[in-house]
């Protein structure tokens, strides 16, 4: 099944991934999904933003063989480290951070804005390298709203 899920304001279609095989030897046999299977495993849980398609796979924390072998051969889309941005994901939108953003009048308010825009980005690096990606969100949301593109 495919369900959806917001990272800050983005939707986010979730859909849970699993090892399956019919002729996995000197195994019982069950009616799963459907089909007759004698393997099927967790293997774990794809994203895709509805807006771009991107799509990254958090894999399951106790991989089977066969999910092992593919994280070996499509490693760029899985996504490292732990399932964190699974805790991240909410049934609803949540809303954007609000910062009024310093006039751009004088040369000292030319150097708060730099420094704010500085702060934000480093945020937002800061944030990838950790890789939470509801504390980038938010970064590049209040950067969007301090440049006026909100």
């Amino acid at each position: 099944q495919v369900y959806p899920g917001y990272l800050a304001d983005s939707l986010i279609w979730i859909v849970e991934l699993y090892s399956a095989s019919s002729t996995y030897p000197l195994s019982a046999h069950y009616q799963i999904a459907g089909a007759d299977r004698s393997y099927f495993r967790h293997a774990g849980t794809a994203l895709v933003n509805s807006k771009t398609g991107r799509m990254m796979i958090v894999a399951d924390p106790n991989p089977d063989p066969v999910a092992v072998a593919w994280r070996v051969k499509y490693p760029e889309i899985y996504r490292a480290g732990r399932p964190d941005i699974l805790d991240a994901l909410t049934p609803n939108p949540t809303g954007t951070v609000t910062i009024n953003p310093p006039r751009r009048a004088s040369s000292a308010s030319d150097s708060a804005f730099r420094h704010e825009v500085a702060r934000l980005y480093s945020r937002m690096r800061q944030a990838l390298q950790a890789g939470d990606l509801k504390a980038f969100g938010f970064a590049y949301d209040s950067l969007g709203i301090l440049i006026g593109r909100d």
